[in-house]
């Protein structure tokens, strides 16, 4: 049989792994009475928690989010509009059409701002064709 560095390896994280938890599985049963008893489980806190909706994105498929003291960015992952909306009323503080397709997450900081995206170039504003979901703000007619 051949050993390889990746069958090693795993073998030797898995058995230090063993050895460092061993000693707690075997002593567990010593600080018990201090946990609630022999058997019992530690109390565990729990929450109620309560959703409250406050708006709605102004965008039919929200799909980034950032969210700064001055506003919480949106980006729509169909339109590639991002947007910077009020916390308290989500009314729309910024709004430009991204360079991007297809937008997955959104960063700000440093006066920048960074997204992640499937592709690029193929920004609504540049598009010959509508789709009839697109808000008619971000599309090119023509």
């Amino acid at each position: 049989m051949k050993l390889r560095r990746r069958d090693f390896l795993g073998t030797a994280l898995t058995a230090a792994a063993a050895a460092v938890a061993a000693p707690n599985i075997l002593h567990g049963q010593d600080d018990a009475p201090a946990r609630g008893g022999r058997g019992s489980a530690p109390a565990t806190q729990t929450y109620t928690v309560k959703v409250e909706k406050l708006f709605k994105s102004p965008d039919r498929y929200p799909n980034a989010l950032e969210a700064m003291p001055d506003g919480l960015w949106v980006g729509d992952q169909v339109s590639e509009r991002v947007l910077k909306l009020d916390w308290q009323t989500g009314k729309v503080l910024e709004d430009f059409v991204a360079e991007a397709h297809n937008t997955s997450g959104l960063a700000v900081g440093g006066g920048y701002l960074w997204i992640g995206c499937n592709g690029s170039g193929t920004a609504a504003s540049l598009r010959s064709f509508t789709r009839p979901f697109d808000n008619r703000l971000c599309t090119r007619h023509g």
